[in-house]
C-alpha cells in the first residue's frame, strides 16, 4: 500500500519532491485525495480476514466511510472497492467519474465524465499500464486495453484495444496502431 501511495503522490508532483510540495498536493488535488481514501479502503478490505489487524481496521472503517461519502458527494469520483487500481494513477479532474469491476494498471491517467466498469457485470474491463483516458470516456463489458494505448475524448469503448493504440468516437475506432502517449502522460 505504501508503495502504491507513494507513485500516486509523485504523479501530481511536478517538479520539488519536498514536503511543501507534497503537503499542497494533498490539500489541492482532487484526484489524489480520491486515490488515497481508495487506498485506505482497500488495504482496510484487504486485512479484514487477518485477526490481529483487528483493532486497527474499526477505527479505520470509521475514517474511510465519510472520507469516502465526502469525495463522492464533493468531488463527484467514485472509485469502488471492486476496482483493482494499480500505483500511479492519475486523475486529472472531477466530476462524474465512477471505477467499479475493473483493473487498472500502473500509470493510468483518467479525464472527467469518466465510466469504467458497471456496478452489475463482476467481469470488467482490463487497462494495461499507462492507458490514457480523455473526458467523457465509456467502457464497459468485459475488455482488455492494451499497455500504452490513448483513448480520446467521448469515445464508448466495447470492444478489445491493442497496445499503442488512439482510438477514438462512439463506437471507439481505432485511428492509430502506433501512437506514442508518452508526451500526454
Amino acid at each position: 500500500m505504501r508503495a502504491a501511495m507513494s507513485a500516486d503522490v509523485r504523479r501530481y508532483l511536478r517538479d520539488s519532491t519536498s514536503r511543501g510540495a507534497v503537503v499542497q498536493a494533498l490539500l489541492q488535488q482532487y484526484g489524489l485525495q480520491a486515490t488515497l481514501v481508495y487506498r485506505l479502503g482497500r488495504e482496510l478490505r484487504r486485512r479484514r480476514w487477518q485477526f490481529w489487524w483487528w483493532p486497527l481496521t474499526l477505527p479505520g472503517w470509521l475514517l474511510y466511510w465519510p472520507a469516502a461519502l465526502f469525495v463522492r458527494a464533493a468531488y463527484g469520483i467514485r472509485l469502488g472497492l471492486s476496482a483493482d487500481i494499480g500505483a500511479g494513477l492519475y486523475v486529472g479532474h472531477f466530476g462524474g467519474i465512477e471505477l467499479t469491476h475493473c483493473t487498472l494498471g500502473p500509470g493510468c491517467n483518467i479525464g472527467e465524465q469518466t465510466r469504467i466498469g458497471t456496478r452489475t457485470a463482476t467481469d470488467g474491463p482490463r487497462l494495461g499500464e499507462r492507458v490514457w483516458l480523455g473526458g467523457h470516456v465509456v467502457i464497459t463489458g468485459n475488455l482488455s486495453i492494451g499497455d500504452g494505448a490513448t483513448v480520446g475524448a467521448g469515445a464508448h469503448v466495447s470492444s478489445d484495444v491493442p497496445p499503442r493504440a488512439l482510438i477514438m468516437g462512439n463506437p471507439a475506432r481505432v485511428m492509430s496502431r502506433d501512437y506514442d502517449n508518452s508526451a500526454i502522460l
